[in-house]
């Protein structure tokens, strides 16, 4: 086909006003369909952003109560770690005074075994005193013993001199009953 001939059938087509009017009322009915498929699709996306949107509120709105409640509680928490410093100052103190008391306790235990030393020498002091002591006490039995002993001679002793007293005292009554009759003389 030439450029002619397509020229005369696109003349005849157009030269059919009939055929042009229901194209034309075609074209204007796929349009409005075009146009109804739009705001369909413009409706349907219309609410799929507010649901967005409205979605999108939601998160804001919990972020900003999630933010209210930090802060709230950011008091509480700045009041505790204040607490926790405090206390850990306290600590750092009395692990300080800890140090020197257990320096302190160090330098005391090393005269312990200068100690140590001297309760043992005095352990065999007293056991030595004690064997000593023990020697002591049968030298005392064994005194008691010639004590007793002595005091019953002693005893003996002394009934002997009673009787020698009375037979002295006899004794001299006789003799002097033998000697008066000289005594007149």
């Amino acid at each position: 086909m030439t450029d002619s001939s397509q020229s005369e059938q696109i003349k005849s087509l157009l030269s059919d006003e009939g055929l042009l009017e229901g194209a034309l009322a075609k074209y204007q009915e796929a349009m409005g369909y075009r146009q109804e498929m739009s705001l369909r699709v413009a409706r349907r996306m219309t609410v799929v952003i507010r649901g967005i949107i409205g979605v999108f509120a939601l998160v804001l709105i919990s972020l900003f109560l999630l933010v209210a409640v930090l802060i709230n509680h950011m008091n509480d928490l700045i009041n505790t770690v204040d607490t926790m410093n405090r206390h850990f100052t306290s600590m750092t103190k009395n692990m300080k005074e800890m140090r020197q008391n257990v320096s302190s306790m160090e330098n005391s235990m090393q005269v312990m075994p200068t100690i140590v030393k001297e309760v043992n020498g005095m352990t065999r002091n007293v056991v030595v005193m004690s064997d000593s002591m023990n020697v002591l006490a049968d030298k005392m039995d064994k005194i008691n013993n010639h004590m007793t002993v002595m005091d019953n001679d002693i005893n003996s002793m002394a009934n002997t001199f009673r009787q020698m007293e009375a037979t002295v005292h006899r004794i001299d009554v006789d003799v002097n009953e033998m000697s008066s009759p000289m005594r007149a003389y």
